[in-house]
This record gives structure tokens, C-alpha cells and sequence, in this order.
């Protein structure tokens, strides 16, 4: 997006990957800090009084890691405060086809929720505008009645003139029911290892006719 994660955090979470029968996975993803209400939020719609795990595997995460593997390319990837991850991956499939999947859960295991499952007319949307001195891009998506927006932002701090802008970084998901936020998980730190990847979701993904979401909290 507007900035890059700098080289030496990106060889980190790659190494510190999980690894399973010799496979490694990138530390891709962004973990959803509270009691799991990211996960909870998506799956009321179910009318299932159960925790998150429970309600999301029976939504079908079909196996899928949280993480993004080192054959995926990450658009966006940052740990929570609750140990918990969100990646927003490109999966190429052997048969040619690619798509963009968001992925939340556990470092390590199978995801608690990974959506799309599979190409189709499902996808993530991009948006982003320009501020001053810095900016905002935006994945999102919906289910039922409960919207998911992953950002990146930058922000300017400072506009006296001749000293410098001393931006701010901010990454996170929202999460949002009937437009109004229930909550704001941003990313261990503030800042993702590896924030809205602007190219490449201007490349694989429509864009978000409403442009950049702006929450209504009242």
C-alpha cells in the first residue's frame, strides 16, 4: 500500500512460520484481540449460542491454515493482541484459477473461518483514498448482515511547516453489523508486518463502489 514492510520483519515472520511434514507457513495474518467477537459477529446470523470455533468450522473452513503458505502471496497479514491471526491470501489452485481469501484463526491450525472457499461471484473489495501525508486502503467483505474491513492507514501528525510529518501507521479489521461498528482489532503493536498490499489488490480484486468505509459509531 502506501508504505512496505521493511525487509528484515518480513524474514522474520516467513522463518518463524509453522511447519508441517516439510512444509512452512508465512505468519501472514492478523489475530482479532477480545473474547473472539470477529468470529462471533460473523456467525450470528446462524442463531448458534456456540463459541467461535464451534460456529465457524460448521460454516466450513475446509481445512484450511489461518496462515498464508509460501506458495500463496499475502495482500495483508498482522497478529492480534488474543494470539489469533487474519491473512487475506492469493491462492492460485492447480487447475489455473486464482482468487483472494480472508483467513482467521489460531497460528498454526485450521482456520476458524476462511472466505471465500473457493473462485466464484463471492469476493473481497478494494478501496483506498489519499490523505494528507499519507492514506487508506481497504479489504472488505460481507456475510448476512456482519461487514469485515481490513485497513491501513496513514496518518499525518504534524503540519507545522519545515519539520517533518511524523506519520502514523494504523492496520486492523472492523467489524461491522448493519453499518455500525462493534469492533476495531488492530493489529499487536499498531502496525502490521504486512499492511494492505496495494498492487496487488488493485490487480486481483473489484473495486469497492462506495469507496473507503467510514463507520457510523453513534
Amino acid at each position: 500500500m502506501i508504505r512496505k514492510a521493511c525487509l528484515a520483519a518480513l524474514i522474520f515472520w516467513t522463518v518463524s512460520g509453522c511447519s508441517e511434514n516439510g512444509q512452512s507457513y508465512t505468519d501472514s495474518v492478523v489475530e482479532t484481540g477480545g473474547d473472539n467477537a470477529a468470529a462471533e459477529a460473523a456467525h450470528e446470523d446462524t442463531a448458534l449460542n456456540t463459541g467461535p470455533d464451534q460456529g465457524v468450522e460448521h460454516d466450513g473452513a475446509t481445512g484450511q491454515r489461518a496462515e498464508c503458505s509460501v506458495d500463496e502471496e499475502p495482500l495483508f497479514a498482522c497478529p492480534l493482541e488474543n494470539g489469533k491471526k487474519v491473512a487475506v491470501c492469493l491462492v492460485d489452485r492447480p487447475d489455473g484459477q486464482s482468487f483472494v481469501q480472508y483467513r482467521y484463526g489460531e497460528a498454526c491450525k485450521t482456520a476458524e473461518l476462511a472466505w471465500p472457499e473457493k473462485p466464484g461471484t463471492e469476493q473481497l473489495r478494494f478501496a483506498s483514498t489519499p490523505y494528507s501525508g499519507g492514506g487508506e486502503a481497504q479489504l472488505s467483505f460481507a456475510r448476512g448482515h456482519t461487514r469485515y474491513v481490513i485497513y491501513s492507514r496513514v496518518v499525518r501528525t504534524n503540519f507545522k511547516a519545515g519539520e517533518p510529518n511524523n506519520p502514523k501507521f494504523e492496520d486492523g479489521v472492523m467489524v461491522l453489523r448493519d453499518s455500525r461498528l462493534q469492533a476495531d482489532y488492530k493489529c499487536r503493536d499498531g502496525e502490521a508486518p504486512i499492511p494492505v498490499d496495494y498492487n496487488l489488490a488493485d490487480e486481483h480484486l473489484p473495486e469497492n463502489a462506495d469507496g473507503i468505509f467510514y463507520p457510523d459509531e453513534d
